[in-house]
């Protein structure tokens, strides 16, 4: 199994590259990754995410894994697994208060710890449609949430470094966040001239953070983020 480093390289270098999490060294993230090779330097640019980073060490924890690094804690924050089911929500909802709550105007704080007993976890998915949203960390316009979330699709077409991938977009129905109906998204495998996908396929499953190809995904992987997202959307509607 992948060094859990540098899936989170994977995940985290566009939106660390776009100045949105993490520190200056996008650079490196990105090499690492396509060098697939994982050091101790990885620690000191992972720590760096401040959102990202506390909740690997949370679900750690709590899972009784231990290793914030641990490739199945870094699988479970971005995409999914059954880690997140070891996580007992009453020491999620002491992490979101001591944490989190603190980033948010006390009225609101409220309805954020409440989404602990509505069934949120600690997976990106919430932390973008709850938290981002009341701690002012993303404008509330449904295009960037979208961007935002880790989202999935299938492969239709390639040219050089772009790759045209079939996906469910987040979208505004009656006020409420929703999937909507397919569409297109160009998406990109290449920066700096460095990539770390190799060949990629026609009808591959991947995954995609702010219009960029993170990685391939298998089905389970795929039906998992998918329950994730789809969980946390609902929750996010409670108080949207």
């Amino acid at each position: 199994m992948r060094d859990g480093r540098l899936t989170f390289a994977r995940y985290a270098f566009m939106p660390n590259s776009l100045g949105y999490c993490g520190g200056p060294e996008d650079r490196e993230l990105l090499e690492y990754a396509a060098e697939d090779t994982a050091d101790d330097g990885m620690n000191h640019l992972v720590r760096q995410f401040q959102a990202a980073y506390p909740y690997l060490c949370f679900i750690a924890e709590s899972s009784g894994i231990g290793n914030p690094f641990d490739s199945r804690v870094v699988e479970s924050y971005w995409v999914g697994n059954n880690i997140l089911d070891r996580v007992r929500p009453h020491d999620f909802h002491e992490y979101l208060t001591e944490n989190i709550s603190r980033r948010i105007p006390k009225r609101l704080q409220k309805y954020m710890v409440a989404k602990v007993p509505a069934g949120a976890r600690p997976h990106h998915s919430f932390h973008v449609f709850d938290v981002c949203m009341r701690t002012g960390a993303l404008p509330d316009q449904v295009e960037i949430l979208d961007k935002c979330r880790i989202s999935w699709g299938v492969v239709e077409g390639i040219s050089g470094d772009t790759v045209s991938v079939r996906y469910e977009p987040v979208v505004l129905q009656a006020g409420k966040l929703a999937v909507g109906e397919s569409a297109v998204r160009e998406t990109r495998r290449a920066a700096e001239g460095l990539s770390y996908l190799g060949d990629l396929n026609i009808g591959e499953i991947v995954s995609m953070h702010w219009g960029w190809v993170c990685d391939r995904l298998t089905p389970p992987q795929m039906q998992r983020l998918s329950a994730e997202t789809s969980h946390h959307i609902a929750i996010a509607n409670q108080t949207l």
